[in-house]
């Protein structure tokens, strides 16, 4: 039990990360508003309810406008067969939605219209309550030199010392890309999609910088930052008298006791001012 001595202070928790594939991919990864794209659906991947699903499955699609509202220029109404685009299945729980000519045709985006996001729900065919997703998104970058970190992905996401950190990179129009750890090169090449697996041998902060180089010395950089934690956690029993909640000892002393039932959570931390929101 760790006793956090602070006069003033907000709590966040952090879950440890786990990484897998998502729900929804793209070919291209980093899709354009004029090009057409094509998007892939794993309904095996917290699909919301649609995994084993036998009927058609529709897209609530609509974009997000490059610095203003998501949700915009939405193709029909929810629950619109015949207007909203209905999805290909191509096997079990896998399917795609052949978005073209292109982005800006499919959604009928008046020219001038800037976009940096697609929205969607997939849905189920039923009227009433179908199964269907969370929101989903999708980046959409501009033409050019451009680059995105996929993974790591969240804020500051953690890993045990022994497991590897993904790095998972694309990059449009790039001669080669890099990659720094704490501003040390460990990777190169002249790819555009790269999956890197990093061990880090120490626990502590880990800086992660990807950058693209393009024609004329442009360079494009993602960056974030994530948190090895040691392998071995101490454990102890509960301080006598302490409850759920905010147990506060005195002026600058607090015992924070928070519960949560067994297998699902391993680990949990706590930011706030006592370690500078780190």
């Amino acid at each position: 039990m760790k006793i956090f001595k602070t006069t003033l202070f907000f709590i966040i928790l952090a879950l440890i990360s786990f990484h897998s594939r998502g729900q929804i991919t793209t070919d291209p990864r980093l899709p354009t508003i004029d090009s057409p794209v094509t998007v892939y659906f794993d309904a095996t991947m917290g699909g919301g309810g649609l995994e084993g699903y036998t009927g058609d499955v529709y897209a609530h699609t609509g974009v997000s406008i490059k610095g203003g509202a998501s949700w915009q220029h939405v193709i029909g109404d929810w629950g619109e067969n015949d207007v909203q685009p209905m999805l290909t299945r191509i096997d079990d729980d896998l399917y795609k939605l052949e978005i073209s000519p292109s982005i800006r045709e499919f959604y009928d985006l008046p020219q001038g219209v800037e976009i940096d996001g697609l929205n969607f729900v997939f849905r189920g065919e039923e009227e009433h309550s179908p199964p269907q997703t969370e929101d989903l998104f999708v980046e959409v970058v501009e033409p050019g030199l451009n680059i995105v970190l996929f993974s790591p992905g969240g804020l500051q996401p953690v890993y045990r010392i022994s497991s590897p950190v993904l790095i998972d990179v694309a990059a449009t129009e790039a001669e080669s890309v890099t990659i720094e750890i704490d501003n040390e090169l460990i990777f190169e090449t002249n790819e555009q999609d790269v999956v890197y697996e990093y061990y880090a041998e120490e626990p502590g902060d880990l800086h992660i910088r990807a950058t693209a180089y393009g024609e004329d010395g442009e360079t494009k950089s993602a960056e974030t930052t994530v948190y090895i934690m040691q392998e071995e956690v101490a454990e102890q029993p509960l301080p006598p008298g302490a409850i759920n909640g905010i147990n506060y000892i005195d002026d600058n002393t607090v015992t924070l006791v928070l519960h949560d039932p067994p297998a699902l959570k391993e680990f949990v931390f706590v930011i706030g001012d006592m370690n500078d929101w780190t």
